[in-house]
């Protein structure tokens, strides 16, 4: 039972090291994408830097839209579902952050 509890104690962390991970790569695959559809044109043919990507991809995921960069187009529906994936995940984040910081305290009592 001793490590059935621990195991229980231990598994918001691992499913907070999970959300980092996958939604660490998640924003990295879609830059990815964001590259190669050119998201933000300036001239035809030309197309963003992987690390304006990643920027955009950032901005995206955690709907900040500081405005300086704006999905073409083709990439409009790509940014719309990273922006919903990125609400999903950034509750889950906080909800599983919640539990762990609960269970800790119930821990220490």
């Amino acid at each position: 039972i001793g490590g059935m509890l621990e195991m229980r104690r231990m598994s918001p962390l691992r499913t907070l090291a999970a959300l980092v991970i996958h939604g660490t790569t998640i924003i990295f695959v879609f830059a990815r994408f964001y590259q190669m559809s050119g998201f933000a044109q300036t001239e035809p043919g030309q197309f963003p830097s992987y690390q304006e990507a990643v920027y955009f991809s950032v901005v995206t995921w955690t709907t900040l839209g500081y405005g300086d960069l704006a999905p073409s187009a083709e990439a409009r529906a790509l940014a719309a579902s990273q922006a919903l994936l990125g609400y999903i995940f950034l509750g889950l984040l906080v909800g599983t952050a919640g539990e762990l910081l609960k269970q800790t305290r119930e821990a220490q009592k």
